[in-house]
């Protein structure tokens, strides 16, 4: 009888943490975008512009798993000063493949396998609720334009080694999080009740257009046009370790972000972090 009582106190105990976590104003960090950590994720950085603003390149697409018909060369550069196409910001032997367009800033969706074993991502993404703040981080290296003249991998690496620093690309607040399956090409809710027009922010997510997959997904309240931000908010120093600069230590304390994500519980900073975002849309 012991026993069973202290499992029923343990149990919710657990409930009543995560009630309350969910009833906590939450920021989540999410490193997105191509980088240096393998091929699979481009194995380079993305441009930064001398004004601040910046172009966000996708990872690549497995094209055995997917509808999408994107790829580098066909999606149009923001900064057409320095380049007509993403392509120009990457080397020749990834210029013709399909995009993962993950987040997808225009329609406010950002989505993860549900599978923990694939992905921790996912279970972060579970933590948020309505009405908390997703931000996405890159990897971004000041542009020079010689480093791209010939889209030559080795080139842009030996330019861009030691010049990377973390920013702050977009962002936007939760209106829900939801599971998807997509099987056999049919899009499936766990939810039953999803309206439509969540049904069509989220079929555009480069999740919903694999062929097979199993997702959790952020979607945002579209609030204005594009979730992307206009000039990049810097918020580590550069180069590894990427220890937080002033800005990122006001955000999430005197530590090292290289990747993946960092959640963040004080009100005071996710109000003065989305401030500052505001200012950069």
């Amino acid at each position: 009888l012991y026993w069973l009582f202290l499992r029923s106190v343990l149990k919710n105990k657990n409930s009543i943490r995560k009630n309350l976590d969910h009833s906590v104003l939450k920021a989540l960090l999410m490193h997105v975008a191509v980088d240096t950590s393998s091929k699979g994720t481009g194995g380079i950085n993305g441009p930064i512009f001398p004004d601040k603003s910046f172009e966000f390149i996708p990872i690549p697409e497995n094209p055995k798993n997917t509808s999408e018909t994107r790829t580098y060369s066909t999606l149009k550069a923001k900064n057409s000063k320095n380049g007509k196409f993403l392509s120009d910001f990457v080397p020749s032997d990834i210029q013709d493949y399909l995009v993962h367009f993950d987040p997808d800033f225009e329609n406010f969706t950002y989505a993860d396998p549900s599978d923990m074993k694939k992905s921790k991502r996912g279970g972060m993404l579970k933590k948020l609720s309505s009405e908390d703040y997703i931000f996405f981080v890159a990897s971004l290296v000041p542009f020079k334009k010689s480093a791209y003249t010939n889209n030559d991998r080795k080139e842009i690496s030996n330019y861009q080694k030691g010049k990377m620093a973390k920013y702050i690309i977009g962002y936007f607040e939760i209106k829900n999080i939801l599971q998807f399956e997509k099987t056999r090409n049919e899009l499936k809710p766990l939810d039953d009740t999803i309206p439509q027009s969540i049904l069509e922010q989220v079929k555009h997510n480069s999740h919903s257009k694999r062929n097979s997959d199993a997702f959790i997904v952020a979607i945002g309240k579209k609030d204005r046009e594009t979730a992307l931000l206009r000039k990049a908010i810097q918020i580590t120093s550069v180069g590894s370790p990427f220890r937080a600069n002033s800005i990122g230590k006001k955000i999430y304390g005197d530590v090292a972000y290289p990747r993946g994500f960092k959640i963040i519980r004080d009100e005071k900073n996710i109000h003065a972090l989305l401030r500052l975002a505001k200012n950069h849309s």
